[in-house]
């Protein structure tokens, strides 16, 4: 009964962590992708000007 109660906790919290770690990529992801963003319209800036 105790070892169940243990393995029970322990995949909710290996679930848990996996699930913020899947929103820690979403999140560089995102950012990655406005960071590429800013520096295309930065280099097209510098081209006009």
């Amino acid at each position: 009964m105790r070892e169940d109660k243990i393995g029970i906790s322990f995949n909710t919290t290996s679930k848990r962590i996996n699930r913020n770690e899947k929103l820690i990529e979403e999140i560089t992801n995102i950012n990655f992708n406005l960071f590429i963003r800013l520096w295309q319209i930065i280099c097209v800036i510098i081209q006009f000007s």
